[in-house]
């Protein structure tokens, strides 16, 4: 209701003769509001400030609105540093900067990020350092990451426009995997952490890929340049004829006209970052623009090459057929390009064939096809980029995977492993259940011969059967004695559901679901089971007794 009740005063100021905002060349951009808090982006301060304090004080006295004068202040930008008390008067000058919804704004850009982010981190670690001795599990203390530490900075990125350097992600990394680790040595990567839950991991934020998202939903929005995103405008101020659609293909450190424009050199240092960890090429994009393209001199200073946009021949990409650089016979037929470009076609294909990209066909990469594909979502892009980065990136958890394929003498497929995944955090809510399977799948407990690597006193030799090697294989499936309490518990199974069961590693120990339709009805109870089965030998771990029935039925309290 405020907000309709405000709009008058906005339009106001919008449309006095004698308030002057700041041009884009194509609008005026002269208030922003959110809710009450109001923002004035005002030109020729000596006559916009009082027509401004006159509309107000009009407004004022129609609606009973009031301007919080001890909270206004006054920012003096570029020529306007030299102006006074009396000009700017009711409103408090500053020549620092101000704080607006959460976000300390500074007269040096380059500050945004001193000012906001590693404020918010020297907190983060006081708050973790306190929290560290707290009881709290180990998933738990995950899910403070998430509700905590995540949203404290999600939001300041995602405000902010600066490239933030590798240092910060760095260090709120090793902040983070020092609380989850409770100060001890890691059992497992942090990046390992960070996967979904599909992929092996437990989904710990990567804030650094949360601010790569961030900045590519921007950039995306360049490359769809959707005419209602005002703000677009703002962002192409300097870029002189190159559109913001084709920047982010273009070589930034030859574009001399957008070196005065913060945002876009800030936005373009974060692309560069992104694409020197998930591209290949490292050099030469296939959406580069046909026209103006530093790279391509010729198309720089012949206008003729600005008509190949009006025919749809607007990148370099659009010159190609699969890995094959189209004729001019082709072109013609498919876009209808008429004889005379044909020496500007002998032009761009001399210069595609200089370039080894270009002229192997290697074709676009897939992070740039990802701006393509989140210009279709209409929301949760951030969300969309964040998870496509994992596919992309070279983490993953196949060597758990093959270390199990290799003790069970089988193969797990992608959509299996995927499977068992799921189902470590789908048994039971209770984190610490979620936790000790997650321990199983990637094998964190200590084994005897694990612990004879570093210990010269320790076998190796299993504590129960004191035979075999004590691996992890050995200790959870193999070794005889719990090899019987499987037997016993596969007996039991069978004989409370009325269905015969064979025993199968996948199943008991990784949690993966016999896929036959008679089994189905009880897929739920035998995960349950099975489970228990698994935590009794957990608990027995390295005390050399066999798993007993009190086991597990302490250990099905974990489900009542």
């Amino acid at each position: 209701m405020f907000s309709i009740c405000i709009e008058p005063l906005a339009e106001a100021i919008r449309t006095h003769p004698l308030v002057s905002g700041v041009n884009s060349g194509k609008s005026e951009h002269t208030i922003s509001l959110y809710a009450d808090d109001i923002l004035l982006f005002l030109s020729k301060p000596k006559q916009s400030i009082p027509a401004v304090l006159e509309v107000i004080e009009e407004f004022g006295s129609l609606s009973g609105y009031k301007v919080n004068v001890g909270k206004s202040i006054a920012l003096p930008l570029g020529s306007s540093r030299d102006l006074n008390d009396s000009i700017t008067s009711p409103f408090n000058l500053s020549y620092s900067g101000f704080k607006y919804l959460g976000i300390h704004i500074s007269y040096q850009l380059e500050d945004l990020v001193k000012l906001n982010l590693f404020p918010v981190l020297k907190q983060i670690k006081l708050d973790l350092s306190r929290w560290s001795s707290l009881p709290i599990s180990w998933l738990g203390r995950i899910a403070v990451i998430k509700m905590n530490v995540l949203s404290r900075i999600l939001y300041l990125m995602q405000m902010i426009p600066n490239s933030i350097p590798n240092s910060f992600f760095k260090d709120v990394h090793r902040t983070i995997s020092r609380f989850i680790w409770k100060n001890k040595r890691a059992k497992i990567r942090l990046e390992k952490l960070q996967l979904p839950v599909e992929s092996g991991g437990l989904a710990v934020p990567n804030l650094q890929y949360y601010h790569w998202s961030i900045q590519m939903k921007n950039i995306s929005e360049w490359v769809a340049h959707d005419p209602k995103l005002i703000w677009l405008e703002l962002d192409s101020l300097g870029c002189n004829s190159l559109s913001l659609s084709s920047l982010p293909f273009l070589d930034n450190k030859k574009l001399q006209g957008i070196r005065n424009n913060f945002i876009v050199c800030n936005i373009l240092n974060t692309w560069n970052s992104i694409k020197k960890t998930f591209s290949t090429n490292r050099g030469y994009s296939f959406y580069a623009p046909v026209a103006d393209n530093p790279d391509f001199i010729p198309s720089c200073v012949d206008p003729g090459y600005k008509e190949w946009n009006v025919f749809g021949i607007k990148v370099i990409n659009d010159l190609y057929e699969g890995r094959t650089l189209k004729s001019f016979n082709q072109l013609q037929a498919e876009y209808g390009l008429p004889k005379k470009h044909f020496f500007r076609f002998l032009q761009i294909r001399s210069f595609l064939n200089t370039i080894p990209q270009y002229k192997e066909g290697q074709g676009p990469e897939q992070i740039e096809e990802l701006l393509f594909q989140v210009c279709l979502l209409r929301r949760k892009k951030n969300s969309y980029l964040y998870h496509k980065m994992f596919s992309l990136s070279n983490i993953n958890t196949l060597s758990s995977r093959r270390s199990w394929e290799q003790d069970l003498k089988t193969v797990i497929t992608d959509q299996q492993w995927k499977t068992i995944m799921l189902n470590s955090k789908r048994i039971c809510r209770n984190f610490k259940a979620q936790e000790i399977q997650f321990k199983i799948i990637h094998k964190l407990q200590t084994t005897p011969y694990y612990r004879s690597k570093y210990d010269n006193e320790c076998s190796g030799v299993c504590v129960r059967c004191k035979q075999h090697v004590g691996s992890y294989i050995h200790l959870i499936w193999s070794c005889p004695v719990i090899h019987t309490f499987w037997i016993e518990i596969g007996s039991k199974i069978s004989s409370i559901i009325q269905h015969s069961i064979e025993l199968n590693p996948l199943q008991c120990i990784l949690g993966l679901h016999d896929a036959s339709p008679e089994l189905n009805k009880f897929k739920r109870i035998l995960s349950i089971l099975w489970y228990c089965a698994r935590l009794s030998i957990l608990q027995r771990w390295l005390d050399g007794d066999k798993p007993c029935d009190k086991d597990l039925y302490q250990s099905s309290l974990l489900f009542c």
